[in-house]
């Protein structure tokens, strides 16, 4: 009941107008005539409107009253009611033989929260808080550009499989992937990506006694990337590694890299909504495009990130030994509490 428990004096007064009246009669229940009446009388006080101006105003200049009726119902922050808002303000125009036109009307819920954004440096850094054969896969999306189902994709497909192996050994930097086309205007879709972070597919778990040894799927990625994310202190609400593509993008960007290409390799189109571009079939248009992204940034190795482990600890231990030995106690917290080293291969 909520907020239709009591209705105001108001809106019996606007229930008794002659033009309300009249199209509250031939709704049956009660409740719908209440609730109908009350939300119109709502939306023509945002229009600044009696029921009379809506029904002239309809019949003198429909486009531009219907346009005004759309944009304060789309404007609304509780989906909800707009939806019954438009319910009621529909019925009582097509009562009265009015020409209101709501088609195209998209009621969006209002964003409580914003969007994750994940820089390319977050990335390596939640990568390489997850151990093989996550850090492969999720660098793999990173530096491709894919997502969960282009993954899911490429693990059961055998032919695909075939298609990587061969092409380890010829002359390029990179590996091309012919996936499903996600857009209805391209014939072919591929994906590039440099050998040096495409993995051996497909990918399996790892083996513990009787488990494992099974082809990682999306449940499994995303698992790891929120216990990755967290012990890097970068989880955020509405991250996944889905969430890589938006760091794709962004590094495309920075490394001017064409935007048309960037979109293709994401499987967003050709470039254009119509399908006119088509230079992105050109393979070797596509690789220089691309090049600016892989030349642009450094992979952060493990190597490299042991390196700088070492030489954080080196750091510790002369702080350490610059401390009093009885007040070296409090230095005991600097210590790992789990157990667990940064990165294992």
């Amino acid at each position: 009941m909520g907020e239709y428990a009591k209705v105001p004096k108001a809106a019996l007064e606007f229930a008794k107008l002659p033009k309300i009246n009249v199209w509250l009669t031939t709704i049956q229940r009660e409740r719908s005539r209440q609730t109908y009446s009350y939300e119109l009388m709502r939306l023509l006080s945002d229009l600044k409107k009696t029921p009379e101006q809506l029904l002239s105003d309809l019949d003198s200049k429909p486009k531009e009253t219907s346009i005004e009726v759309k944009t304060a119902l789309g404007s609304m922050r509780s989906k909800v009611v707009a939806s019954v808002r438009r319910a009621a303000v529909k019925s009582f125009a097509e009562f009265h033989d009015c020409d209101l036109r709501l088609n195209g009307l998209k009621l969006r819920p209002a964003r409580s929260r914003r969007k994750p954004y994940l820089s390319w440096d977050d990335a390596e850094r939640i990568i390489i808080e997850s151990k093989e054969p996550y850090r492969s896969v999720f660098r793999f999306m990173l530096w491709g550009g894919i997502g969960c189902d282009e993954f899911a994709e490429i693990q059961a497909n055998p032919e695909v499989h075939e298609g990587i192996e061969q092409q380890r050994a010829n002359e390029k930097s990179y590996i091309r992937f012919d996936l499903r086309p996600r857009k209805s205007t391209v014939d072919d879709y591929y994906v590039l990506v440099p050998k040096q972070f495409v993995p051996r597919f497909p990918v399996l778990t790892l083996k513990y006694g009787n488990r494992g040894g099974r082809p990682i799927g999306s449940n499994d990625l995303e698992t790891t990337w929120q216990r990755a994310s967290r012990r890097a202190g970068l989880r955020q609400i509405g991250m996944g590694p889905h969430t890589l593509r938006s760091a794709f993008r962004s590094q495309c960007a920075k490394a001017k890299v064409e935007e048309a290409v960037a979109e293709f390799q994401m499987g967003h189109g050709p470039g254009d909504k119509y399908g006119y571009s088509r230079e992105v079939q050109d393979e070797t248009y596509v690789a220089s495009e691309l090049s600016k992204l892989w030349k642009g940034v450094t992979p952060v190795t493990t190597a490299e990130f042991n390196e700088r482990i070492r030489e954080l600890q080196e750091q510790l231990e002369l702080v350490r030994s610059m401390v009093p030995p009885g007040r070296r106690a409090g230095l005991a917290g600097l210590n790992r509490q789990d157990g667990r080293d940064h990165v294992t291969d």
